[in-house]
This record gives structure tokens, sequence and C-alpha cells, in this order.
């Protein structure tokens, strides 16, 4: 990966960030390996960065999400007491795949998830989340990747005798405002509905703990997405879209969320520079 500093972010920062991705982008040598928020990601996400790491180009500015996200890392390092911390869980999964020609073949998997906590008091796996106040009230009961992120784990822990017995998120909400809690909560009530948005700067939800049969189902059907994977750029789900209104044209165009600020492969992308030539991005 190379990275560049367009916003003349201070040498410190920049290293600290760059560090912090380098991380998170890490792939072990191991045969096929993917990491769990991989697994549930886009296929072309995994196949094509894997491909084209070193020729890949993001600016560290852009990349301030990641840094943030370290917060709680310390937290962490002082509940060491609680129990199982910052621990990965590796397992290798054998997966029997039928070409479109009708041929079977096995292959390997080696799936990783990296947990936050599993805490001793009541073996629950537990997740820390950086993110927005807002994420919180249009999920209350919590976003559909963090339940798979955090099933799989739980899967992995019980293949080395670690029993979960619930899940739980720990969102800590770098936007949170008090005054919008307050608006929220009293145009919720005047409605007679429930504030969705969070009462608190830290908002903590269980979500809910498949059985190992679920989990384990969910995961073979994952890397068989991979597996089949033939080039496909993401789907418009992937792709985060949306139909975007325009209050000066009276009009709606598609809206591709992730393309056009949360993607480092647009340069690589079929689908992102087809859309770029037709100016429709």
């Amino acid at each position: 990966m190379k990275y560049t500093n367009k916003k003349n972010l201070p040498d410190a920062l920049v290293q600290a960030i760059i560090k912090t991705t380098e991380e998170y982008e890490d792939f072990p040598e191991l045969q096929n390996y993917i990491s769990v928020t991989r697994l549930i990601d886009a296929p072309f996400q995994y196949f094509e960065t894997k491909k084209n790491w070193d020729n890949l180009t993001k600016d560290v500015y852009d990349m301030m999400w990641a840094f943030e996200g370290t917060s709680k890392h310390s937290v962490l390092e002082k509940a060491s007491s609680l129990g199982i911390k910052e621990t990965r869980f590796i397992h290798r999964f054998s997966l029997d795949h039928r070409d479109h020609e009708g041929m079977s073949s096995c292959y390997d998997w080696h799936v990783g998830g990296q947990i936050d906590l599993f805490n001793f008091k009541d073996d629950y796996l537990e997740d820390y989340k950086n993110t927005s106040a807002w994420t919180f009230h249009f999920n209350p009961e919590g976003k559909k990747e963090w339940i798979e992120q955090l099933n799989i784990n739980a899967y992995l822990m019980g293949l080395k005798g670690l029993k979960v017995k619930g899940l739980r998120i720990h969102g800590i909400l770098r936007d949170w405002d008090k005054k919008m809690y307050l608006q929220m909560s009293q145009a919720a009530s005047k409605a007679e509905k429930q504030c969705t948005y969070p009462e608190l700067r830290v908002k903590t939800i269980e979500l809910p703990l498949w059985s190992e049969e679920d989990q384990l189902d969910f995961i073979m059907k994952r890397l068989e997405v991979f597996q089949s994977w033939n080039g496909e750029v993401c789907t418009d789900k992937e792709k985060w879209y949306s139909q975007k209104y325009i209050k000066t044209t009276n009009t709606t165009i598609d809206n591709y969320a992730r393309c056009e600020g949360y993607c480092s492969l647009t340069e690589i992308c079929p689908f992102y520079q087809q859309k770029l030539e037709n100016t429709i991005l």
C-alpha cells in the first residue's frame, strides 16, 4: 500500500495511522486466509485488495476512522483481568465445491477472527465500536454486520473450548450530542414512540446469539460465495446503494456511498471507472 498526505497531517499522526491500517490489513501466511470482517464483506474487496495491495494508494486523512477506532485498545489494556482480550482465533474449514462443469473439489480456508473481550464474569463476547450515534438510532437492535461478526467469532472460540453465552456491543459514540438527544426524546414522547437516539455517549446492547449449527451454516455459505467468485464487482448492497434526492433540480440520482468515499479500490474498479466516465458518481 502506498500512502499520501495531501492535508499535511503531523508526521507522528501519519505514522500512527499507517501502522494501525497495516495491522488491520494483515494477511497471515496461511493458505486462503480470510478474516471474519472480510468474510462478511464483498468478495471483490477481499480478492482485489489482496492482489493489488502493493499498488493501491490511500491518503492518510481518509484513514482517520481506523485510527480513531484504536481508542478501544487503551480501554481493553486496563481491563485485562476481566477475561480474554484482543485475541485472534483461527480455524481451517474444508469446503467441497462444485464448479460450473459439475467437477467437485475440496478447498481449505483459514478463517480468523480477533475478539475484543471475552468476559469471564458472564461468558459474554464483547466488542467495542467507535461509531456514530446515528448508527444506533437507525439500528437500535444492532447492525447486521455486527451480528454476523460476533456469531462467527463465537463459533471460532467454541472450537477452542470457550463457550460463549451471549453477545454484547459497546458503542463509543464520537458524534453524540446532548441537545440532539433532548430534541429527539421530546419529539418521540409527543408521538408516543420510543426514542432510539442514544441517551449517553456510550451505548451498550445485546445481540442475538445463533445456535452453533446456524453459525457453521453461515460460515460455510459465505465461504462458498468466495470460492465461487468469478471477478464480479460489488453488488448494489455492497456498494451501499440508495436514491439521492437533488433539491435544486427536484430529481433523484443513483448514489453509491461506499464507492464515493469509503473504498480504496476505485482506481482499479471497472464499475467506478465506468461511472466516472459517465459523470454519474
